[in-house]
């Protein structure tokens, strides 16, 4: 899941712990046209403003990959990784849980709903979903040390029947034959059928020479019972890997985006018509990314989606600057373009990056010099601003304010600590 291929030694000024106040910057007269579909409804009392919610110390060097949900009561529970020890996927790690009372701007603290076993792995990669019944239903990941390599052995859920208070006995939920499945972070979506579909992706094992491979897990009974979709959506390539770590959106008309991690420079999409039972085969987008995930949400109120992902020129990722950029986008044709590119964390000023940058990154420079790199950089145009990666994100609406969370790694920093952004939905309209 991670890449920790990203060189620091150049890095060396201390990096800044940012609470930034309610920012609205007044929109255009043709954004506020494009917004009149998604800006009616009642005001939502949570404001704008960013947050390092959940820091790092030496005892504890990584928070992550993060889920949120809203309760009955107005509040906001949070799920996160907390490693005990570590920073790598195979470090010792708990499912820990946190609730805000006071839209996101301080939390109680984190209680432990699923504990990793330090001898033979851990659990991470948390996503909540409200079940059709009301409750609330926590999926993650159990990984298992197998020779040193991790293997996610078992996908696992929990239901909370009191907002998140008490959680119920663990279950697994693997697909038969496949020894690694893995759900990642925030991606469990509920359709306006009623049936719950998880993007998860395999690998067959974990010596295996087949790439990975996304097969979606289905329950249309609200999560009692669960199957495979019969479809393996994959890239039939030699090089740049397979599809992995994919993001699920529900158009307008009932049919579902994928979006999906690969090695080959871009993003790649798939589309279903049948409710994720089968799959057209995956394309490549026109977005430049690294090996990273991606975040898809309906914008409320309208038809438009939002897209969350590090956008990266092949160049950058090559030098180790491969999540440095992560992009906010808006597509008004279903996924086929992307439009409103908007940058949540970037060590520049640039919101496009052309086709034409993007494919695979060759060979990483990874035993460059500080000197080298940081010439590079400058060729680049990139500046250290304390925040050199940005990653795996979560999105939630709650009304017209988007909640996002995603990890950050930077300069004087020891580990990878969260961060929380709320925003209003003008926000992301606000570059053409």
């Amino acid at each position: 899941m991670r890449n920790h291929e990203v060189p620091t030694g150049f890095l060396s000024s201390a990096c800044t712990l940012l609470v930034i106040g309610t920012l609205i910057l007044p929109a255009s007269t043709t954004v506020a046209k494009e917004l009149q579909q998604v800006s009616s409804g009642k005001p939502n009392c949570l404001e704008p403003f960013e947050l390092r919610v959940a820091s790092v110390s030496r005892s504890n060097r990584r928070n992550s990959e993060a889920t949120v949900i809203d309760l009955s009561d107005g509040s906001l529970l949070q799920a996160y990784t907390r490693f005990r020890a570590g920073v790598h996927d195979l470090s010792p790690a708990d499912i820990v849980t946190c609730v805000s009372s006071d839209g996101g701007k301080t939390w109680t603290d984190p209680h432990v709903v699923a504990k990793g076993d330090d001898a033979t792995g851990n659990v991470l990669s948390a996503s909540f979903l409200r079940l059709g019944s009301g409750a609330i239903a926590l999926f993650y990941c159990k990984l298992t040390n197998v020779k040193g390599t991790g293997v996610f052995h078992g996908l696992k859920m929990k239901v909370s029947h009191d907002e998140g208070q008490t959680w119920g006995s663990e279950r697994t939920l693997n697909i038969p034959g496949n020894h690694s499945q893995v759900l990642l972070n925030d991606k469990a979506i509920r359709l306006s059928t009623g049936r719950i579909l998880l993007p998860t992706y395999c690998g067959l094992s974990p010596f295996s020479p087949d790439p990975e491979f996304v097969q979606p897990l289905i329950s249309d009974d609200d999560g009692e019972t669960w199957f495979p979709s019969p479809y393996r959506v994959c890239r039939q390539v030699k090089t740049g890997g397979g599809l992995s770590e994919s993001s699920v959106v529900e158009r307008s008309d009932g049919s579902l985006l994928m979006i999906s991690r690969t090695n080959a420079g871009f993003m790649y999409r798939s589309e279903s018509q049948d409710g994720g039972e089968t799959w057209k085969r995956p394309v490549a987008t026109d977005i430049p990314a690294s090996g990273s995930p991606s975040s898809l949400c309906r914008i409320p109120g309208s038809d438009d989606i939002l897209l969350i992902c590090n956008q990266v020129s092949s160049e950058e990722s090559r030098w180790g600057f491969s999540r440095h950029r992560l992009t906010t986008f808006i597509s008004k044709d279903g996924g086929k373009t992307w439009i409103h590119r908007r940058n949540l964390s970037s060590m520049d000023d640039r919101t496009y990056v052309p086709p034409e940058e993007g494919g695979p990154r060759g060979k990483l420079e990874r035993y460059a010099s500080e000197e080298q790199r940081l010439k590079k950089m400058e060729e680049l145009g990139l500046k250290d601003n304390g925040v050199t990666m940005a990653e795996y994100s979560s999105l939630l609406f709650v009304g017209h304010v988007a909640v996002i969370t995603y990890d950050v790694y930077g300069t004087g920093m020891i580990g990878h600590a969260l961060q929380l952004r709320i925003l209003p939905v003008e926000w992301f309209y606000e570059n053409p």
